[in-house]
């Protein structure tokens, strides 16, 4: 293609405008991708045997493409947590010739819903990344925050980083259904209201709850009594046969139920305070447990010091 003693070779990398020349892809006094290349094989024949081995072990897998070392500090390069994963499973016993044809009767990508049958590579891979993470905990510094604000953070326990997804301190066998009958949740009051009556009638009317105090003090179904310490319960009225459960009005009932350990001493100041700044509500006092923890670490000494286990939030007017 040309135009007014312009030219452009579609074979070739310059373009010619006028007398000039002008070649396209190539960085003025950089060479070449192929002179690179090039360079470094002849580097690497250079090398004696064993100095080789340890320039592509530790060396090299560290250069960026401009064969400069790439920042450790702002780069993780994950091939080294895939290489150490795969090999872990390996070791710990998984093959194809063994495993293979259940896990591919399993198949992949079931994600972490309802429970089901994972493949034993998956298992593996999990025992394997846990590892990998004590390996990094034990060697390498932690830090937190970004840009300016990135300080180091001494890693101080397991609890820190969200990663364990099961309770070796909890002995139980059994946790039964996620899905209980509201007749086997003997916590829950059984209120009973009177939907029949008019939605102006309904929000006039101010004894919503016949037995405000049942919320607090329940038996369970072997008759011992408890105290219920938090919960939500909330009462809806039945649904018109041949209407959906949403769209249209409906009468309603809920309450919030939370509660606070305080000591005698500071009971009426306690009182004094929450009545006069917390607002009813979403922005009531909170009481947020940190369930990183395991149940029986909460009194551990170095874990109370280190986290803040119960964080109380309130909004103040």
């Amino acid at each position: 293609m040309s135009r007014k003693g312009n030219c452009w070779d579609e074979d070739s990398d310059d373009l010619v405008i006028g007398e000039t020349i002008i070649h396209m892809g190539v960085t003025l006094g950089r060479k070449t991708e192929e002179e690179l290349l090039s360079n470094k094989l002849v580097f690497k024949n250079a090398l004696p045997e064993n100095t080789l081995t340890i320039y592509e072990r530790d060396i090299e897998p560290y250069l960026e493409h401009n064969n400069n070392l790439l920042d450790t500090d702002a780069h993780f390069d994950l091939r080294l947590a895939e290489c150490f994963v795969f090999n872990r499973v390996i070791d710990l016993g998984w093959s194809p010739d063994k495993h293979g044809d259940f896990d591919k009767s399993i198949g992949t990508g079931r994600g972490r819903h309802e429970s089901h049958q994972e493949r034993i590579g998956k298992k593996y891979q999990w025992i394997s990344f846990h590892e990998f993470i004590a390996r990094i905990s034990d060697n390498y510094i932690r830090y937190e925050g970004y840009g300016d604000e990135r300080k180091e953070s001494p890693y101080l326990g397991p609890w820190e980083s969200y990663e364990r997804d099961i309770d070796p301190t909890i002995l139980l066998k059994n946790t039964g259904d996620k899905c209980i009958p509201l007749e086997d949740k003997w916590w829950v009051s059984q209120e009973s209201f009177q939907w029949d009556c008019t939605f102006e009638n309904w929000v006039k009317d101010t004894s919503t709850l016949d037995n405000p105090q049942g919320l607090i003090e329940v038996k369970d179904n072997n008759g011992a009594d408890w105290l219920v310490l938090e919960s939500y319960p909330s009462w809806k009225e039945p649904k018109e046969i041949g209407k959906e459960d949403w769209g249209h009005p409906r009468k309603e009932v809920w309450c919030h139920l939370r509660s606070y350990l305080v000591k005698s001493s500071e009971y009426e100041h306690f009182k004094n305070w929450a009545e006069s700044n917390i607002i009813w509500g979403d922005g009531c006092l909170k009481v947020q447990i940190d369930i990183s923890c395991l149940i029986g670490s909460i009194t551990g000494q170095r874990l109370l010091s280190s986290l803040n286990l119960i964080t109380i939030a309130a909004r103040t007017g």
